[in-house]
C-alpha cells in the first residue's frame, strides 16, 4: 500500500500535534510525493485537533498556525466528503464525532481517539486511534521500588474517578483528586516539564488506574504502559487503540464502572510473579505498537491495510 497527502490549504490551522503527524507520515516507507500513485491518501491539513498536547489544560498553545475556526474546518470536512478517496481521517478531540458524520461513506475511514464499541458497529471501518502520552518516565531515571499497589492522579471529571477516590489509604492505594487549574498548562511534553508528584506515583505503581474522564479515552493509557505499569481501565464500552492488532487482554485489566468495589479482590488474584510477567509482556507492547509516534504510525497504516482488506473480501463475498 502507498499513501499520500492530499487537499494542502495554507487557511486551514494546524496543531503542533498535526505537524509532527504529517512528519511521521513522509517519513514512512509507504509514502509518495504523488497523491495520484497513492492507494490511499491522508488530508494534509488537521481534521484531528489534538489540543491538549503536548500542553494539558492549555489548548490555545498547540496551535501552530491560526486557531480552531468550525466553519473553516466544516469546509474542509465537506471537500473531504465530497472527494473520491480513499482517505483517512484522524480525529483526536473527541466531541467530534467523525465517524457518526463519515458512516455511510465507503470511501473513507475514521482514526479516532475516543471510538466506542457501538460505533465500531455503525461504522466498521473506523479504527481506535492512541494518544501521545503527555507525562514519561525521565531519561535515565533510577528505577524505585513499585511499594504502592494501584494508584491514580487526576481531575474529578467524571463519577468513576471520584469513586476511585473511595480506595485511597495513601499506602497501597494512593487515588488523589486535583483540579485542573493544578496543573493546566504546567505539563509539557516538549519540555518534559510534569506534574513531579504524578511521575513519583506512576514509578512507584504495579498498577496504573486509567479511568475515563468527560471522554471515553484517557491519556492514562500510554502513560502507565510507558511508566511500566499494568493498566487498569475503567471506561465502559472504549474500544482499547489499535484492537484489531493488541493483544489487550494480556496486558490491560477492565473494570466495569460500576464494580470500582470489586477492584482490591481482583487486584488480590495477582501474584508478584504474575505482576511482573504482565507489566513485561505491557512494556514489550507498548514499544512495539506505540513507543514512538512513528511506531503508532506503522501500526496505524498496518490497520488499515487490516480493514482495506476486510472491505474488499466482504465486496467479493457479497458479489459472487
Amino acid at each position: 500500500m502507498k499513501i499520500s497527502m492530499t487537499l494542502e490549504d495554507a487557511s486551514m490551522p494546524r496543531t503542533v500535534y498535526w505537524q509532527l503527524f504529517r512528519e511521521a507520515l513522509q517519513r514512512n516507507p509507504r509514502y509518495v510525493a504523488d497523491p495520484l500513485q497513492a492507494d490511499l491518501l491522508f488530508p494534509a491539513e488537521d481534521t484531528a485537533l489534538e489540543t491538549n498536547w503536548p500542553r494539558y489544560g492549555k489548548q490555545t498553545s498547540a496551535y501552530i498556525r491560526g486557531t480552531l475556526d468550525e466553519q473553516v474546518l466544516l469546509n474542509y470536512l465537506n471537500r473531504i466528503a465530497q472527494g473520491r478517496g480513499p482517505y483517512c481521517v484522524v480525529s483526536m478531540y473527541p466531541s467530534q464525532r467523525l465517524t457518526w458524520a463519515f458512516a455511510s461513506m465507503p470511501h473513507v475511514m475514521v482514526a479516532d481517539v475516543s471510538l466506542s464499541q457501538w460505533e465500531r458497529t455503525l461504522n466498521p471501518r473506523c479504527i481506535s486511534m492512541p494518544t501521545l502520552p503527555i507525562s514519561l518516565p525521565r531519561a535515565g531515571a533510577k528505577p524505585v521500588p513499585r511499594n504502592i499497589l494501584a494508584s491514580f492522579r487526576g481531575a474529578p471529571s467524571h463519577p468513576c474517578r471520584q469513586s476511585l477516590a473511595r480506595l485511597h489509604d495513601g499506602m497501597r492505594y494512593v487515588c488523589e483528586l486535583a483540579p485542573v487549574a493544578q496543573h493546566a498548562g504546567l505539563v509539557d511534553a516538549t519540555t518534559g516539564a510534569a506534574d513531579a508528584k504524578f511521575v513519583d506515583i506512576m514509578q512507584r505503581s504495579v498498577f496504573a488506574f486509567v479511568p475515563r474522564g468527560d471522554s471515553l479515552f484517557s491519556y492514562r493509557l500510554m502513560e502507565a504502559l510507558a511508566f511500566g505499569c499494568i493498566p487498569t481501565v475503567l471506561s465502559d464500552g472504549w474500544l482499547l487503540p489499535f484492537d484489531r492488532q493488541v493483544p489487550w487482554p494480556s496486558v490491560a485489566m477492565m473494570v466495569p464502572e460500576a464494580e470500582i468495589f470489586k477492584i482490591p479482590d481482583m487486584l488480590a488474584m495477582f501474584t508478584p510473579q504474575r505482576c511482573m510477567d504482565v507489566a513485561a509482556e505491557g512494556a514489550k507492547v507498548y514499544q512495539t505498537y506505540f513507543g514512538t509516534l512513528d511506531i503508532m504510525v506503522e501500526t496505524l497504516l498496518r490497520e488499515i491495510e487490516q480493514v482495506l482488506a476486510a472491505t474488499k473480501g466482504a465486496a467479493a463475498g457479497a458479489s459472487a
